[in-house]
C-alpha cells in the first residue's frame, strides 16, 4: 500500500492562493492603469508594500514561510536541517531589522524572544560541510 501524499493538495492551495492574490491586485489597479507584464519580483514586492510597511519580524516571518513552501514541495528538511535553519534564524534576527533604522532591533527584542520562543539571539554561527564535500581526497 503506498502512503497517501499531499503534494497536490498543496500545489493546488498554492495555485488558488497565487489566483486569489492575482485578482486581489488586479482590483486594486486604477482605471488605465494598464495590464503592463510583471515579473515575479516585481509581484512579490507589491504584495508586501500592499500590506504595510515591512519590518524585520515580517522579515523572520517570509524565511520561515519559505521553509515551509520548501517542506510542502517535497523538499523535506531532516531534523539536522530544521535545527540549522532554527539556529541560523535565531543569529541573523539583527540583520532583519537592519533597514528599520537605528535601535529597531533593541526595541523589538524582548518581542522577537517571544514570538519565537527562543532565550537570547546569539550573533554566532558555524556552518560545516558534510565530509562528502571535502576537498582533499579520502586517505586510503
Amino acid at each position: 500500500m503506498r502512503p497517501l501524499s499531499l503534494r497536490p493538495l498543496f500545489a493546488l492551495m498554492d495555485t488558488a492562493l497565487e489566483e486569489q492574490r492575482r485578482e486581489h491586485a488586479q482590483s486594486r489597479r486604477g482605471p488605465g492603469s494598464g495590464n503592463a507584464p510583471t515579473t515575479a519580483l516585481v509581484r512579490h514586492m507589491a504584495h508586501l508594500t500592499d500590506q504595510g510597511t515591512m519590518n524585520g519580524l515580517r522579515r523572520i516571518q517570509m524565511c520561515r514561510r519559505a521553509l515551509a513552501a520548501l517542506d510542502r514541495r517535497g523538499w523535506d528538511r531532516s531534523f539536522h536541517q530544521r535545527l540549522f535553519h532554527e539556529q541560523y534564524l535565531k543569529s541573523c534576527a539583527r540583520i532583519f531589522f537592519k533597514r528599520d533604522g537605528p535601535g529597531a532591533f533593541a526595541r523589538n527584542h524582548n518581542r522577537v524572544l517571544e514570538l519565537n520562543g527562543w532565550d537570547s539571539t546569539p550573533q554566532v554561527g558555524c556552518a560545516c560541510a558534510h565530509n562528502k564535500w571535502r576537498l582533499t581526497p579520502p586517505h586510503t
